[in-house]
């Protein structure tokens, strides 16, 4: 860092570096977010039942868990493009001294309740039987699908960054970027 005498250059430079790590601070926050939805994607979304959701034949969550456009993460998504945002959250806001990271999904309200709260029994309403496929593409009929609890997968993929370490590593990675001359 330049030492100085003129209080106006140095207040400059100051508040140049103040702005440098706010600005280096959000891109950390968005990377983090980044890793945490290919953490959802990769780790809480493919594979087999009953642990995970196993949702190949839509993926429309996935593709929402894993964010922005033209990154998809190393997770193969079929059918539609690799990625697609449209249902993605991803907000990164300074308030105050704070800089506030959001992930999450919209549009997709099964999404909050496979995070929170899992499905009652399912019955037909209008039909004497529910048909629909199942993600091996057999065909069902049935009068009812059994009630089912919680599969989460935002709040594991976040406790697992944490924990894992990486989220520091990514900051501190974001933070290294500032020139201090």
């Amino acid at each position: 860092m330049k030492v100085t005498s003129n209080a106006a250059e140095a207040s400059k430079q100051f508040e140049d570096f103040q702005n440098d790590f706010w600005e280096s601070l959000q891109d950390g926050m968005r990377r983090v977010l980044q890793y945490i939805g290919i953490l959802s994607a990769k780790e809480y979304l493919h594979g087999p039942r009953p642990r995970r959701l196993d949702i190949g034949r839509t993926q429309q969550l996935i593709r929402a868990m894993l964010g922005g456009p033209g990154f998809s993460g190393g997770v193969k998504t079929t059918g539609a493009p690799a990625v697609s945002s449209a249902n993605s959250i991803r907000s990164v806001t300074r308030s105050g001294d704070k800089v506030i990271g959001e992930i999450g999904v919209r549009n997709l309200p099964y999404a909050d309740m496979w995070e929170t709260t899992g499905h009652g029994t399912i019955v037909p309403i209008r039909k004497k039987a529910l048909h629909f496929f199942t993600h091996d593409g057999r065909e069902v009929f049935t009068k009812r699908v059994s009630a089912q609890g919680p599969r989460p997968f935002l709040k594991p993929a976040g406790e697992q960054a944490v924990q894992s370490g990486r989220l520091d590593e990514i900051l501190m990675e974001a933070f290294s970027k500032l020139a201090v001359d």
